[in-house]
């Protein structure tokens, strides 16, 4: 790190097993003997003041201890907790004091959680997330689990998931697995609550009869869909943000792709969702589920109340849209800011930059969004050039 002269220090907080609190202090610089970058773990550190000014302390002298020199650092890769990215008290703040040109850039795959975390505040979405993990949670105990396991084992259809994953707390882009399993084990699933809901078990039998119910309702099927379908578009985003040699501009290049994407979908939301709801509706024949409109009133301030007899448009105007559009708004917001950061390294990027080069770099991204066109990205290099 002393030897490339420039580096990046990248941390977060953790708490262990002990519920020890701990920052986790990583690198990111240019190895020039190989001429490739590298991103290392430096080392768990302990820590009982998780105040802006007790972490940057923290920082500066777990490096010194290392040998590190810190005049090097030209960089901070953090979370947007206060602690970390205030403007006055923060870590990156305190550390530019001494530091000036150890630049903050929030951790990319981070403002993504966020602004899928935003999106899914949506009502019907987040009540269908909320149902899966309890699905999880309730198939989570032994007895139960042998239960799904069976129904599994003895489908006629090639299943290739074998249990509920869990909905992972922070990394909200990873619910897409989550909710994949629960799509492809939904018969499943409903069957094994079938069953355990004629247990003796009071308590046992009542949960899995509510859990049924839940799950056997138009919108928490039509949610389900919307989500596995939008979410299969950010994850691709999150795989390739979490990339060791992705740059501050290709982070940027990649977000503005599936906004593009998301745009599409936002543009022709009537045929986009006119595919989610007929799968919707026969996922719901399959478990004699007749999908409906809510109960709505002449007054309502706590939920949606479209006036509409179309069971498709109310669906489309009171969950697909308003999805969509918070998560073009979300990402837009996020990841513009990072631009005045990027605009600052422009002296240092080749205007000649030849076409294959260009492509090259969303090469393996544009192969997961084949709706994608490359006509578009070649016209944004012609406007770049």
């Amino acid at each position: 790190m002393n030897s490339a002269q420039c580096y990046s220090i990248l941390a977060d907080e953790t708490a262990d097993i002990a519920n020890i609190e701990e920052v986790a202090l990583c690198a990111r610089y240019l190895d020039k003997k190989n001429m490739i970058i590298k991103e290392e773990f430096i080392q768990f550190i302990p820590t009982i003041d998780t105040t802006g000014k007790g972490l940057a302390t923290l920082i500066l002298e777990s490096l010194h201890t290392f040998g590190i020199e810190t005049k090097y650092m030209r960089g901070q890769g953090y979370d947007g907790a206060a602690a970390m990215s205030g403007e006055f008290n923060g870590v990156q703040a305190l550390i530019r004091k001494t530091h000036p040109l150890a630049f903050y850039v929030h951790c990319s795959a981070h403002v993504l959680n966020l602004a899928v975390s935003n999106s899914c505040k949506v009502h019907g979405i987040r009540n269908c997330l909320e149902t899966i993990s309890k699905a999880r949670d309730f198939f989570i105990f032994p007895k139960r689990k042998d239960i799904l396991k069976t129904q599994i084992e003895n489908s006629d259809e090639k299943i290739s998931k074998k249990s509920l994953k869990r909905l992972c707390a922070t990394r909200w882009i990873e619910r897409y697995h989550a909710v994949n399993d629960f799509e492809e084990l939904f018969e499943q699933v409903i069957e094994s609550l079938n069953l355990i809901s004629e247990w003796k078990d009071v308590e046992t039998s009542s949960q899995a009869s509510n859990l049924r119910s839940a799950i056997l309702e138009g919108e928490f099927i039509i949610s389900m869909l919307i989500v596995a379908k939008c979410f299969s578009v950010g994850l691709l985003l999150s795989k390739h943000l979490q990339r060791v040699n992705i740059d501050l501009g290709e982070a940027i290049k990649l977000a503005e792709d599936t906004v593009k994407e998301l745009e599409g979908f936002r543009k022709n939301a009537d045929s986009t969702f006119q595919n989610i709801f007929e799968n919707a509706v026969c996922l719901g024949n399959t478990f004699d589920v007749n999908i409906s409109i809510p109960r709505t009133t002449k007054r309502q301030t706590n939920r949606v109340n479209v006036k509409t007899d179309s069971i498709e448009v109310y669906y489309r105007i009171a969950i697909f849209i308003p999805y969509i559009e918070t998560f073009i708004e979300q990402l837009k917001a996020r990841f513009t800011s990072d631009k005045s950061i990027l605009a600052n390294f422009n002296s240092l990027v080749s205007l000649n930059m030849d076409e294959k080069k260009l492509l090259s770099l969303t090469e393996t991204y544009m192969e997961d969004l084949c709706s994608t066109s490359k006509t578009v990205l070649l016209s944004e290099y012609n406007l770049y050039s």
